[in-house]
């Protein structure tokens, strides 16, 4: 059986977690947009110094897991005399992962010429938007190197004290489904939208 006295006694310090997750998000996402066009510019570069290094770094990160990159940020940097706050790592961690990866919207954004354009880059777009969600809910690997109090530790912590793990990510989950409810609702209607202009475009051709 649940407990939900503990739940309710402990729903607010998990929930204090959701400051810390917000403020990685957003950091991550100013810092990976800028990231991504200069990366999708150099993808697409005649000069083959920027668009091998371009390609090579996208490649580097597209091949190694989110959270080895996390761990080299946090763990790794500190042995070069690098040493960075909680929240500005996790945030540059998750930045350059999804710059790299955003990367692909703004090369591919480049490239698209003809009578679909416009319809192509709202297409473009929405990906973007589902990797934005995506960040969001990678937040919470952030957790694992115990110098962030977001939802995830804030909810390990607690849970494993009391031995209430069940309780704990449930709340955490609810918090989460929460934050992204209203951004998901929000691309499911653009990705209506959008294939109704699909339709429309076929149609006036």
């Amino acid at each position: 059986m649940l407990d939900f006295d503990f739940m309710l006694k402990n729903w607010t310090f998990i929930a204090g977690g959701v400051g810390a997750t917000l403020g990685v998000a957003v950091v991550a996402l100013l810092l990976a947009i800028p990231l991504a066009l200069i990366l999708g510019l150099g993808r697409r570069s005649t000069n083959s110094p920027i668009r091998v290094t371009s390609t090579f770094f996208v490649s580097a990160l597209d091949a190694t897991p989110l959270y080895v990159q996390i761990l080299f940020i946090f763990l790794a940097l500190p042995q070069l005399g690098i040493f960075l706050p909680g929240l500005l790592a996790g945030s540059l961690a998750l930045a350059v992962n999804y710059g790299a990866r955003l990367s692909e919207v703004f090369r591919a954004g480049f490239a698209t010429a003809g009578h679909g354009q416009r319809v192509s880059w709202r297409g473009l777009g929405l990906v973007g938007f589902d990797e934005v969600i995506a960040l969001m809910r990678d937040t919470a690997l952030i957790a694992a190197t115990g110098f962030v109090h977001e939802i995830v530790w804030r909810a390990i912590r607690v849970g494993r004290a009391e031995f209430k793990n069940l309780e704990a990510f449930l709340i955490a989950i609810a918090l989460y489904w929460l934050l992204l409810l209203v951004p998901a609702f929000i691309i499911r209607t653009l990705k209506n939208g959008m294939t109704t202009a699909e339709l429309n475009l076929e149609t006036d051709q």
